[in-house]
């Protein structure tokens, strides 16, 4: 089981083929409403919370009661640099903990619903990635290294096609922009795109 919450919401399309590719079945919850945030709520263990992190509680339980034998939540401590700013390899301190939280405050386990599985990974270089997920499937699934690395290179190339959709996504709006520049009455303003930045997971409706 998969919540779709948090870095899900950026990094499913690997996760999702790293599993299947393994043979595993795969559940994931889906987009979050009142009804699933409502069902997690006496989970919460802080009002301080964000409101995404307390959406975890409701997505936990959603996984549980739709039969998922596992529950899949890592802790990715750091990661690969996107750019050459050096803190930029650090996850957000919620997304990082909230895997530690729901251990301790769902307890998925200790409930006898679900086998919950946080490990944590410091992922510096692919490298690290590679070596940490072959120890890790290795040590609780006992999966071969060159198993792991297929999977890895199937979830990299389903991840990979879906940025390549987003930035299609962005050039279209691009050419859009150009072609209502071009066509533009002399005199008339010029046309202007508005350009939101935000956490992945902020797509989820019931966040945003």
């Amino acid at each position: 089981g998969l919540p779709f919450v948090l870095a899900y919401w950026e990094t499913l399309p690997f996760w999702r083929t790293f599993w299947r590719s393994l043979g595993f079945d795969v559940l994931v919850s889906p987009e979050s409403t009142r009804a699933i945030y409502e069902d997690g709520l006496h989970a919460v263990t802080s009002d301080t919370e964000c409101f995404p992190g307390k959406l975890v509680h409701g997505h936990i339980r959603w996984l549980e009661s739709h039969g998922a034998d596992r529950i899949f939540f890592p802790s990715i401590s750091t990661r690969k640099s996107e750019n050459t700013e050096k803190t930029s390899v650090s996850m957000c301190g919620i997304v990082k903990g909230f895997p530690f939280v729901i251990k301790n405050s769902d307890n998925p386990e200790g409930r006898g619903r679900a086998a919950y599985d946080a490990p944590v990974f410091f992922w510096y270089t692919d490298i690290d990635r590679e070596r940490q997920l072959s120890r890790f499937m290795l040590d609780t699934f006992g999966i071969k290294k060159n198993l792991v690395k297929k999977a890895i290179r199937e979830g990299n190339a389903a991840q990979a096609a879906f940025s390549r959709s987003l930035l299609e996504q962005g050039k279209k709006v691009l050419d859009k922009l150009e072609k209502l520049e071009a066509d533009r009455p002399a005199g008339n303003p010029s046309p202007i795109a508005v350009v939101l930045a935000a956490r992945p997971y902020q797509n989820d409706d019931l966040v945003n």
